[in-house]
């Protein structure tokens, strides 16, 4: 997308403007128009044009002393963003579709944006980078998702460390102009352990590390049950560390479950007929609604009435006597959104008296299929390749081991 100043035109470089030869400073361009970096975080429009909406709008563009906060990677309305318009705190929400943090380009103006706010008072930044790279289910998709999981995933690790190199440049510009910088990531969050990640913060030790839960700090459910999520800060700033330093889970009550994750692994566990109801709520998580809740109230409400359900499995027969036995199937443009078909598994061990499951999947496939018989033999590679000679290979080699 891109932007062009009034009344000056600016030139543009990938959706960011730069500044114009009539213009000296950024607060120049910011006056009648979008801002020349990131997003500014404004509250509601007020309505009328009275003396006081009149009054206020003149106060509010002439200079202040107040610091600026820079929320590096954020979505267009972040809260933080909202809070601090609230309590008049200059904001800028540095999000995607506003200017590519990795793009040096890009970021060469944000540094004249962070020096210019450093001549009022010294800048702050608050950063928190997407951790879906880091996190620990990962451990178990890499066991499971196969080669194209295993590449998806280190694109996102990629990119992960292309946004922190850029973050480490610009809070080291922070950090030169006496001001503070907070680093957030979930505590589990495998990323802690980066090489890049610990060499940072090792070559400033003014970082301090800051656990707390999101139940202490107020973080519930719509039902108001406390949602416990563990939480790391990296910050240079004392009052930060100060007010979150006790911010530990004191809770008497019960916290709320995280039934997703508890349902995936019972699913995996003993129940492969709710696996794919589960990876299907999953694939929402970026994009839930409130159609998305009741999906899950009935998911749940189904495992609560079908305790009696059991895998059952019995071994009667020689070895000799066993075979693999699997059984595929595909719902064909089963998802609505995309038409994209879900392929299906089931890999057990059979003989004349026995039936013993092994391995079940469901996994929406990555192509959308022009047919029944196209999504079926998608589903017959998937199973056959990530289930079936794997355990036929594994089985050969136990019963010829010496």
């Amino acid at each position: 997308m891109m932007y062009q100043v009034q009344p000056n035109p600016a030139a543009t470089v990938s959706g960011v403007a730069i500044l114009p030869q009539a213009a000296t400073r950024c607060s120049d361009l910011c006056q009648e128009s979008l801002p020349v970096f990131g997003c500014p975080a404004v509250g509601k429009p007020t309505k009328g044009d009275n003396r006081r909406s009149r009054r206020a709008a003149k106060k509010a563009s002439k200079p202040n002393a107040k610091s600026t906060m820079f929320e590096f990677v954020c979505s267009d309305n972040s809260q933080m963003g909202f809070t601090h318009d609230e309590y008049s705190i200059n904001h800028v929400r540095l999000c995607k579709d506003r200017i590519d943090l990795g793009d040096e380009s890009q970021c060469e103006q944000l540094e004249n944006q962070i020096d210019e706010a450093a001549e009022v008072a010294p800048p702050h930044m608050w950063a928190s980078i997407p951790c879906t790279s880091g996190s620990p289910w990962q451990y178990i998709n890499r066991k499971k998702g196969g080669a194209a999981f295993i590449r998806k995933l280190a694109h996102q690790v990629k990119e992960s460390k292309r946004l922190f190199s850029s973050f480490t440049k610009r809070a080291e510009r922070v950090l030169n102009h006496n001001g503070t910088v907070t680093f957030e990531w979930p505590r589990p969050c495998s990323g802690w352990k980066r090489p890049d990640v610990v060499a940072f913060f090792e070559k400033h030790p003014q970082f301090m590390c800051v656990d707390f839960e999101g139940c202490a700090v107020g973080l519930t459910t719509r039902d108001g049950l406390p949602l416990k999520k563990p939480w790391r800060l990296m910050t240079t700033s004392q009052r930060i560390k100060d007010v979150f330093q006790d911010k530990r889970c004191k809770c008497q009550q019960t916290h709320a479950r995280c039934e997703g994750a508890k349902a995936l692994w019972l699913g995996r566990l003993a129940r492969p007929d709710i696996i794919k109801p589960i990876n299907d709520l999953a694939t929402k998580v970026q994009s839930w609604s409130r159609g998305n809740d009741k999906k899950v109230l009935r998911l749940i409400q189904y495992i609560a009435s079908t305790p009696h359900y059991r895998l059952v499995g019995t071994i009667q027969d020689k070895h000799e006597d066993l075979e693999l036995r699997l059984f595929v199937d595909a719902d064909f443009a089963g998802d609505k959104s995309t038409a994209r078909s879900t392929s299906g598994g089931f890999l057990a061990l059979s003989g004349p008296s026995s039936f013993f499951p092994l391995a079940w999947i469901s996994k929406r496939q990555t192509s959308t299929s022009r047919s029944t018989t196209e999504s079926e033999v998608v589903s017959l590679a998937h199973s056959l390749y990530q289930e079936g000679l794997p355990v036929l290979q594994y089985g050969s080699f136990c019963l010829h081991a010496p």
